[in-house]
């Protein structure tokens, strides 16, 4: 402070001055990172209509930044049915803001209304950047596959759970599985599960490479009743597919199944496991018999009897094979 004072040099931390010779020079100045943007006068927007307005930001972003104009809430509304545009300018005490009025009738908009926030491109960068480096978040079916493992983990295995699981995370919200999934062809329904919801298929990079568009342009007055016919006859082919795939699978499990239509005095198997100290189970029979069917209590229901004099037993029918005697 005395070599600034011997050379002339005076601070002014108060109002953030250095004073040289009579002269002042500002030190720094703060810049807001987020910038309201309010409309500069009332304005009447017609009907069905998209204009630009003249707005201010209401603070003092640094001259030359790009700035990055979001609108005031989520779906982009200031006001029931007016929609507000994002846009990349450069900062200016004035902005220009696209407006659309999706409405049947004007609306006013007063002088002041926020319609949206400026923010600088290299402090959204920099969060961005900062989300990156921080912690990430588990979430949604991450998060039940988490919980629901880490009741019969330890905690040193829950631990390394989650960190494997956050750093894959990225991979599992990439939509390009997804995107695999809906366009292919499910074996069962023989249809894609884009055409099943949506009633065409999917426009995939080959697509757009080539320009070969799937399905037809169709009229506007004839789209809708295209599009019900066309899901109409998809679904009919699905319900189909299905009961067609429905009865192949019960064919393959019922291909060794029998009927249980055993007759009193014929001689069957019973298949029985059982453990024997000392001998492997692979060494084992697992079948006893034979039996001989005395009674038919119902259709599945068998009283049998061990030959030659064995006691009489009460069974499912499953269990049995027929006997055949060795030639």
């Amino acid at each position: 402070m005395d070599i600034m004072n011997t050379k002339g040099f005076k601070l002014d931390f108060k109002n953030n001055v250095l004073k040289i010779n009579g002269e002042e020079i500002i030190l720094h100045r703060k810049t807001e990172e987020t910038i309201r943007v309010v409309l500069a006068e009332d304005t009447a927007v017609p009907e069905r209509s998209e204009m630009i307005l003249d707005a201010h930001l209401d603070g003092n972003p640094c001259v030359g930044n790009i700035m990055i104009f979001e609108p005031r809430s989520h779906d982009g509304e200031v006001a029931r049915g007016i929609a507000v545009g994002k846009a990349l300018l450069l900062t200016e005490k004035t902005v220009p803001v696209r407006i659309m009025n999706l409405n049947h009738h004007p609306v006013n908009l007063r002088k002041g209304i926020v319609l949206g926030y400026c923010s600088s491109v290299s402090s959204v960068i920099r969060k961005l950047d900062a989300q990156e480096n921080s912690v990430k978040k588990i979430t949604g079916e991450l998060a039940n596959l988490l919980s629901s493992s880490s009741r019969s983990l330890r905690s040193d295995q829950t631990t390394k759970l989650r960190s494997l699981i956050t750093k894959y995370a990225d991979i599992f919200d990439d939509g390009q599985g997804r995107k695999a999934y809906r366009s292919s062809v499910h074996e069962t329904t023989g249809q894609t599960p884009a055409s099943i919801v949506m009633g065409r298929e999917l426009r995939l990079p080959c697509d757009l490479k080539f320009c070969c568009t799937p399905g037809d342009d169709v009229a506007g007055e004839d789209y809708v009743s295209t599009l019900r016919q066309r899901m109409d006859n998809i679904h009919e082919r699905v319900r189909s597919n299905i009961q067609g795939a429905s009865d192949r699978m019960k064919e393959t499990y019922d291909i060794n199944a029998n009927d249980g239509r055993y007759q009193p005095g014929n001689q069957v198997w019973l298949y029985n496991p059982q453990r024997r100290r000392g001998l492997s189970p692979k060494l084992q029979s697992s079948w006893e018999g034979p039996f001989e069917v005395v009674t038919r209590i119902n259709d599945v229901v068998y009283r049998i009897q061990k030959l030659p004099r064995g006691k009489p037993r009460v069974v499912h029918f499953q269990p049995f094979s027929p006997f055949r005697r060795k030639q």
